[in-house]
């Protein structure tokens, strides 16, 4: 999975775009820190979230920014 921009840590965000199932860790639209993780599954991304600690998800539920719709960002322009 390709990822939006790598901070200084090693870690690099992506966008929530789907949070069913996981409300209370996860928020639609929020930025997440992914981190890497070579013995993931190809469909599967490791990202700290709203608890503060790293879990495996399904990246389904993140985009990056080459495959973000625009147009749900409207308000942030």
């Amino acid at each position: 999975m390709l990822i939006l921009g790598e901070t200084s840590s090693g870690t690099n965000l992506v966008v929530c775009v789907r949070n069913d199932g996981y409300e209370l860790d996860l928020k639609s639209l929020e930025l997440y820190r992914a981190v890497p993780d070579d013995s993931l599954e190809p469909d599967d991304i490791r990202v700290i979230d709203e608890t503060g600690e790293d879990y495996i998800y399904s990246a389904s539920y993140f985009e990056t920014a080459a495959e973000i719709d625009r147009s749900r960002f409207r308000f942030w322009l």
